[in-house]
């Protein structure tokens, strides 16, 4: 299983932090301060926390009628995030990058979401 995958601890340092894409539901995850995406954080959570991300915005999208969902698929080294949206599947492999305080911990939407870190919570 995917929780069970024998990982380092991550050599790079990783911050803790709040992150959201909405300004409204935060997420706790981690991510490198020197790493960005045009000015967006990139930021890494572990599987529970990605699980509840993907129910998150599902139900969103779902309240508000939008032909969009996200699902999880476990690989051996990371998960598929399959996007499907307005008839169309975009699939992005998110990998395992290590482990973070004995958690192991994966890349999430970083390139194609705008996470932004929370301060002053």
């Amino acid at each position: 299983m995917i929780d069970n995958l024998q990982t380092p601890d991550i050599a790079v340092p990783l911050r803790p932090g709040l992150f959201t894409v909405d300004d409204v539901h935060t997420y706790p995850g981690y991510h490198d301060t020197a790493h960005e995406w045009n000015g967006w954080r990139h930021p890494y959570f572990t599987a529970e926390v990605l699980r509840h991300i993907v129910e998150q915005e599902n139900r969103l999208h779902a309240e508000a009628g939008h032909d969009y969902y996200l699902a999880l698929t476990p690989r051996r080294d990371g998960y598929t995030v399959s996007e499907y949206a307005d008839g169309k599947t975009y699939d992005h492999q998110e990998i395992c990058v290590g482990r973070v305080a004995g958690s192991l911990v994966y890349s999430f939407l970083g390139g194609v979401y705008a996470w932004r870190e929370v301060t002053g919570v």
